[in-house]
């Protein structure tokens, strides 16, 4: 069963937490290059979006239960959820419409989520001069404009610039692709310096990820546009993606 995400649940947590790895399944050799060129091989794929979540007849229940409760306290809701909007699970409060122990139940469940495929599609690589770029033939039309420079080691998404920035080690199972996996990261940030103090401030946040899950080897793929104008979140864009050879 597929159920609604609640605002509190952001597709970020599937990146729990982060450490050393190794894994002989693992294909990543740390040379960058070589490693996007193996993961996004040229040719036709299948791409799936990860977006659903899989639900358990209790856990919808409980979810149910809570959404009616929220809807009915909404004002509330909104200014709970902005008091504590650093942390990944809200504080228990009784207008949740539950008891604290099916609150707790419904946290335990939603944080060991298990993230399941809304849309599958088939795209082509486009292997370039030193450039790999996605077609979607406009089924995914914020992918189409993705470029992966080999050469430079960036990734170009729409008139921006994204450099590498990190390498990550997911070791463990307990996130919504219940795989361990390895993979880079790209971002842009604007401004360069987080200065969001400032009122009037308007801030950019775009991150590409790129690896492989160590139980299939298939190619991750996250995508993250995130766009802030007077401290008002007007862009949120964050998806998951699996791509798979055809």
């Amino acid at each position: 069963m597929k159920a609604r995400t609640y605002i509190f649940i952001y597709l970020s947590g599937i990146i729990f937490f982060s450490c050393k790895n190794n894994s002989s399944r693992i294909i990543l050799s740390g040379n960058i290059s070589q490693d996007v060129t193996k993961l996004l091989t040229a040719g036709d794929l299948e791409i799936q979006i990860m977006d659903s979540l899989v639900q358990t007849p209790r856990e919808s229940a409980l979810a149910d239960r809570m959404q009616k409760a929220v809807e009915h306290n909404s004002e509330w809701y909104s200014e709970w959820a902005a008091h504590y909007h650093q942390l990944q699970v809200l504080p228990y409060h009784p207008n949740f419409g539950l008891n604290e122990s099916e609150y707790n139940e419904l946290m335990e469940m939603k944080l060991n989520k298990t993230l399941a495929s809304s849309a599958t599609y088939k795209i082509k690589i486009l292997n370039m001069e030193n450039h790999l770029q996605l077609n979607t033939g406009g089924s995914i039309p914020y992918l189409d404009n993705l470029k992966f420079n080999t050469k430079d080691n960036t990734v170009s998404m729409d008139n921006y610039t994204l450099h590498f920035t990190d390498t990550l080690f997911i070791a463990n199972e307990n996130h919504g692709l219940k795989s361990m996996w390895k993979g880079y990261v790209w971002r842009y940030d604007e401004p360069a310096i987080n200065d969001t103090a400032n009122d009037g401030l308007n801030t950019k946040h775009y991150s590409i990820t790129l690896g492989q899950l160590y139980k299939t080897g298939n190619t991750l793929l996250i995508f993250s546009k995130l766009e802030d104008t007077d401290g008002e979140r007007t862009l949120n864009l964050e998806k998951a993606f699996i791509l798979k050879k055809d």
